[in-house]
């Protein structure tokens, strides 16, 4: 499904401190470039616009919750969330990204749709 504005940009990777330890190392050998995918996380406890972000097998962290809400939304706009109000864990949405290590204090999350 088409998406009505751009989502490219640059987007902080944070909470991977929470992640176990097979994450971490995973995500230690990442080089720079290395493929992702962004899934929402509607459902998540502390922030409705939760993006976990994924490599491979391994939920590596997540979108900033300061920058996050833009995406969500388009993201949720792409794909139903909800059926009758309930989660639709069957289709909740995801997209592309790529690993972006630029040297500061997050690594990035580059998304180019």
């Amino acid at each position: 499904m088409k998406r009505e504005a751009t989502l490219k940009g640059l987007y902080a990777l944070v909470g991977m401190q929470f992640r176990p330890q097979e994450a971490k190392d995973h995500f230690a050998k990442l080089p720079n470039g290395a493929p992702l995918t962004l899934k929402r996380e509607p459902t998540n406890q502390y922030d409705a616009n939760a993006i976990q972000v994924w490599s491979g097998d391994f939920h590596i962290g997540f979108i900033s919750s300061k920058v996050n809400k833009p995406l969500a939304m388009a993201m949720d706009a792409a794909v139903p969330t909800t059926i009758d109000g309930q989660p639709n864990e069957c289709a909740l949405p995801s997209m592309p990204a790529k690993l972006a290590i630029d040297g500061g204090k997050w690594p990035l999350c580059e998304v180019e749709e």
